[in-house]
C-alpha cells in the first residue's frame, strides 16, 4: 500500500500524483501559476450575467445546506480558532493588518465624506460619535456652516478693495488705539492714577 509523499496517509491503488488530496490540494493552491489559471478562470465565468448569476446561486446553495449542517459549523469554527491562534496572533501579521485598517479606513472616510471640505470632517466626526447627531443631520449642519463662512468671504473686501476706496475718498480709517503717556499721571491730592 503506497503512502502520501507529504503526510503518513495511504494512497489508493488509482492514485497517480503521489499526495492524498489533502496535500494535492495545499500544493496545488502554493502554485502561483495554478493560482493565476484558477483566478482567470474564476473572472471568465463571472464576465456574463448568467455566470455571475450561477456563482451566487451555488453559494447561495452552499449556505443554506453545507454550513447549517452540525458537524460543518463545528469544523468551520475549529478551522477559524486554529486560524487565530497560529496566524492571526503573530505580531507581524497583527502590524501588516493594523496598517492594512488604518489605510482602508482614511479610504472609506475620504471616500464617505468627499462632500465636506477636510478641515471640517473632524467637527462632523465629532457630532456623529460624540454627539450622537444623525448623519444626515450633521451633513445639513456642517453644509450650512460651510455656505454661511463662504458668503461672509464673499461680503468681505479685500484689501487691495479697501485700498482703493480710499483713493477714492469713499472710505475714511479709523483709529481707535488709545494711546497713554510714558509719565504717570498725579492727581491733587498727590498719588498717581497711572500707577494703579
Amino acid at each position: 500500500m503506497k503512502t502520501c509523499s507529504s503526510c503518513p496517509n495511504q494512497l489508493g491503488s488509482r492514485n497517480k500524483s503521489g499526495r492524498c488530496r489533502s496535500c494535492s490540494a495545499r500544493a496545488l493552491n502554493a502554485c502561483p501559476h495554478h493560482a493565476a489559471k484558477r483566478a482567470a478562470g474564476i473572472a471568465r465565468a463571472a464576465s456574463t450575467p448568467e455566470g455571475r448569476a450561477k456563482l451566487a446561486a451555488n453559494a447561495r446553495k452552499l449556505n443554506a445546506t453545507y454550513w447549517k449542517e452540525p458537524e460543518n459549523a463545528v469544523r468551520r469554527s475549529e478551522h477559524g480558532k486554529h486560524i487565530y491562534a497560529t496566524v492571526l496572533c503573530r505580531p507581524d501579521v497583527r502590524e501588516l493588518n493594523a496598517a492594512a485598517v488604518s489605510v482602508a479606513a482614511k479610504r472609506r472616510w475620504k471616500s464617505y465624506l468627499s462632500w465636506c471640505p477636510p478641515e471640517h470632517r473632524a467637527w462632523y466626526q465629532h457630532l456623529v460619535r460624540s454627539k450622537h447627531v444623525r448623519a444626515a443631520e450633521a451633513k445639513r449642519i456642517v453644509l450650512e456652516h460651510v455656505a454661511s463662512e463662504k458668503a461672509r468671504r464673499k461680503a468681505e473686501r479685500t484689501f487691495e478693495e479697501k485700498l482703493a476706496l480710499l483713493e477714492q475718498g469713499k472710505a475714511t480709517v479709523s483709529n481707535n488705539l488709545r494711546i497713554r503717556s510714558p509719565e504717570p499721571s498725579y492727581s491733587l491730592i498727590g498719588n498717581s492714577g497711572g500707577m494703579l
